[in-house]
């Protein structure tokens, strides 16, 4: 029986052995990742030496927030050191005080996540913040749809016309009165002479405060767009022109200017 007992004993403690041996490296997973990885950065250098910002800060956003995301089911499976959940809570906690800062940027290129967050972070100013964001997005989301529906309505206002027709006849001087909102509004004139000049007298009233604004710059039509020095839009869409009315795009949103007549 005792050889019986040994060799039982053996093979249980093999049992045990391999039942405790590391899973096998998966090399094409990690392979998969590094290339991923380089592909980002990649990416990343390329937009720092164009200046290009946004571009940067939406990669780097989506890369954060999508390892949020997967991070607690990685971590059920990897079981991280408690140094490492901390570090977890810690990352999520400066993305989320990044993001609210720069809400004001605030564009459906971020990737945003909100409930990977709030399965991170449990302090009440954090959550006060992240539904402050989460109402960012909405309006985000908001102002898309309507730039989109504004596009769709640009096309009831489209006029095929030349260059030429569009310079001829948006020569004069044009009424601006916005009324954007309760806080924000706009009068003025625009004055596009037929030496390609440009002037711009305006009174912008934002809560209650005026401020009046002039200046000068030139313009240009070119293959429908208005485009030219000192404007405080860049390269408007002329959707049509005629001797009353200046429609054009602005912005992803449709602008409306009425000719002013010489009294």
């Amino acid at each position: 029986m005792k050889p019986f007992v040994t060799i039982f004993a053996g093979l249980a403690l093999a049992f045990l052995s391999a039942c405790r041996t590391t899973p096998k490296f998966d090399y094409q997973d990690a392979y998969d990742k590094d290339l991923v990885n380089c592909s980002v950065m990649v990416e990343i250098l390329k937009a720092l030496d164009a200046g290009d910002r946004e571009k940067v800060q939406g990669i780097a956003l989506a890369r954060v927030n999508t390892g949020l995301i997967f991070m607690p089911d990685l971590a059920a499976k990897a079981h991280p050191e408690p140094w490492q959940k901390e570090e977890q809570v810690e990352t999520a906690k400066y993305v989320l005080n990044y993001m609210f800062e720069h809400r004001a940027e605030f564009d459906l290129r971020w990737e945003f996540h909100a409930n990977s967050f709030k399965a991170k972070l449990t302090n009440r100013e954090d959550l006060r913040r992240l539904a402050e964001l989460e109402d960012c997005l909405a309006k985000a989301r908001k102002k898309m749809a309507e730039s989109n529906q504004n596009l769709i309505s640009a096309e009831d206002h489209q006029v095929k016309q030349s260059d030429a027709e569009i310079t001829r006849k948006m020569v004069g001087t044009w009424l601006v009165d916005i009324d954007e909102s309760p806080e924000f509004s706009e009068k003025g004139t625009e004055t596009f002479a037929s030496d390609g000049g440009y002037m711009v007298k305006t009174t912008i009233i934002v809560n209650g405060k005026q401020r009046k604004m002039q200046f000068e710059g030139t313009w240009q039509i070119k293959d429908g767009l208005l485009i030219g020095t000192n404007f405080m839009h860049d390269k408007d869409k002329i959707l049509r022109v005629d001797d009353d009315e200046l429609v054009s795009l602005v912005d992803g949103k449709l602008s409306t200017l009425k000719r002013k007549n010489d009294d």
